[in-house]
């Protein structure tokens, strides 16, 4: 399949993966294939942002939940996501980056918006209860409780890691979004409060949640899968970067940059729960590279969960 033609599928494959995620937050939309995935509303809106050309109702769509649920969405959480070289890449995608963040009054994100011009976006009233309700809602569901807060974003991590002793760093690796001492705090207001209790072992100072029965009977009753988002968007990412680059590499050298881009990935594919293409020196890592990218996609975009790394 030449170059242009496999970027047309992964693009298609892309939307209907993207056009889920956002009907399960709420969007019309005509498909639901995601029931029972948390979606990270921070990491959905950066990298819808970052995808051009897209469907521009999609874009609209996603940028009108976004003004409707603007007192849930964390700024926090966005420059935190913004901060990861490889999840964000600001400068190169800054003025989609800027138009999106500028049009959802989220511009002070990283120095994002400032200066550019907000897309056309006609609003309109929600129809509806307009609950949160949805598994894919967990984030937004906690954060009517908590707040946009790191307590809100620890006992989202802890609904998926109950059984686990956490420190801090661990909590801010884990994509919290917030600063090691914000999270730090949140997990003493949460041993202060009884949710969570103390567990010292030499110079490290971990926390396990007590609370997951009743959170989770609270917050979320039904099964769960938590993927990483931040990690699968990076990914993602960085494959629509080298598929959209490939024609620039000479056919000698194409195989040494696929394996480059790789390597460079190697972190987010493995923090995502996923295993890399082989990429075997003498193999046809082209051949290998696509067929890689169209099965993940493929997954993705059909909510398929076989591949996924954790669930409650």
């Amino acid at each position: 399949m030449p170059k242009t033609s496999f970027l047309q599928v992964c693009k298609q494959r892309l939307e209907g993966l993207l056009w889920s995620l956002w009907s399960e937050l709420g969007v019309p939309g005509w498909e639901r294939r995601h029931q029972s995935w948390w979606i990270d509303p921070e990491a959905l809106l950066l990298f819808t942002a970052t995808v051009d050309p897209i469907d521009p109702r999609l874009r609209e769509e996603a940028m009108v939940w976004c003004l409707q649920h603007r007192r849930f969405l964390s700024e926090a959480r966005l420059k935190s996501l913004l901060g990861e070289p490889r999840f964000g890449e600001s400068a190169r995608y800054q003025p989609q980056l800027g138009r999106f963040l500028a049009t959802v009054s989220m511009a002070r994100s990283h120095g994002l918006g400032e200066s550019h011009q907000p897309y056309p976006v006609r609003l309109r009233q929600r129809s509806g209860p307009g609950g949160l309700n949805r598994v894919a809602q967990l984030s937004l569901r906690i954060r009517t409780l908590l707040g946009v807060t790191a307590k809100a974003e620890v006992v989202r991590v802890f609904l998926d890691r109950s059984d686990e002793t956490l420190t801090a760093a661990d909590l801010v690796n884990e994509g919290v979004g917030y600063t090691k001492r914000a999270t730090r705090d949140a997990l003493e207001d949460l041993r202060m409060g009884g949710f969570a209790e103390l567990e010292v072992s030499g110079n490290r100072k971990g926390y396990r949640f007590l609370g997951r029965r009743s959170f989770s009977e609270l917050l979320a009753p039904e099964p769960v899968h938590f993927p990483k988002w931040r990690q699968l968007f990076a990914v993602l990412r960085g494959s629509l970067n080298l598929i959209e680059e490939i024609d620039r590499f000479r056919p000698s050298t194409r195989p040494v940059e696929i394996r480059r881009s790789f390597t460079a990935l190697a972190s987010q594919i493995r923090g995502a729960g996923l295993q890399p293409p082989a990429l075997d020196a003498g193999s046809d890592a082209f051949e290998e590279f696509k067929a890689w990218v169209g099965e993940l996609l493929e997954s993705l975009a059909s909510g398929s969960t076989d591949w996924t790394s954790r669930s409650r």
